[in-house]
């Protein structure tokens, strides 16, 4: 949408739907939706574009998997009668939210 002579502003948001998630055997994942929002204005020309985003708007948070740690070492040698399993659970979750701000400049002839 034009703004003043030689400038448009803009706005854009991103919706991804990811559905329920079945893929380890101990664990499912749920659906959850992701949100980005952009903001920006630029010249008409294109010569130069400034951005403000939100990645993950709504700051949605899911564990997508989950795993225990196995002590492979002491399990390959036979020690494991010996020592007991560390207990840690790894854990990969949605990204985080993010607030950024992107500049971008085209230099030379247009």
């Amino acid at each position: 949408m034009p703004i003043m002579s030689g400038m448009d502003a803009y706005l854009r948001g991103l919706y991804t739907y990811y559905a329920r998630n079945s893929k380890q055997q101990d664990y499912q994942a749920g659906g959850y939706g992701l949100l980005n929002l952009y903001f920006g204005v630029r010249a008409r020309g294109g010569v130069w574009d400034v951005t403000a985003f939100a990645k993950n708007a709504t700051n949605t948070n899911r564990a997508l998997q989950v795993d225990k740690v196995m002590n492979l070492l002491l399990q390959d040698q036979g020690f494991t009668p010996y020592f007991p399993q560390p207990g840690y659970t790894s854990v990969r979750v949605t990204p985080w939210r993010e607030f950024g701000l992107q500049v971008r400049y085209s230099f030379g002839a247009r």
